[in-house]
């Protein structure tokens, strides 16, 4: 069941270009598009310069997975769950991503949710 649900996920990923995130963390920045029954989610992926390739679908959504996990979270859980003292932009961005996974895999986020969890 798990695979079924996979096959019919699209991902769709183009490079941007190498880029400096925080602390000085070197990655490759990629526009990614899922796309699940009619629904479709466009975001930035970041990936370390060590890996090479394309994205990977489970890869991508265990990020989004994990990022959606702030999206019920206040700023001040966030900040205490993740060890953050200041990271609202961060947390807005997890909040906006955990809005779009669950807009687009609602009515399979428990199947979703199975696979992912010990990703």
């Amino acid at each position: 069941m798990a695979k079924a649900l996979l096959d019919r996920i699209k991902l769709d990923s183009e490079y941007v270009d190498c880029v400096t995130k925080d602390n000085n963390w070197k990655a490759n920045q990629w526009k990614c598009t899922i796309r699940f029954n009619g629904k479709q989610y466009t975001f930035d992926y970041f990936m370390g310069i060590g890996l090479s390739g394309k994205p990977d679908l489970k890869d991508v959504l265990f990020s989004l997975y994990m990022d959606a996990q702030a999206a019920d979270m206040t700023f001040e859980q966030f900040c205490s769950e993740f060890g953050y003292d200041k990271a609202e932009a961060t947390w807005k961005a997890c909040v906006k991503a955990g809005k779009a996974f669950k807009r687009v895999f609602g009515d399979v986020q428990e199947q979703l949710d199975r696979i992912l969890e010990n990703y």
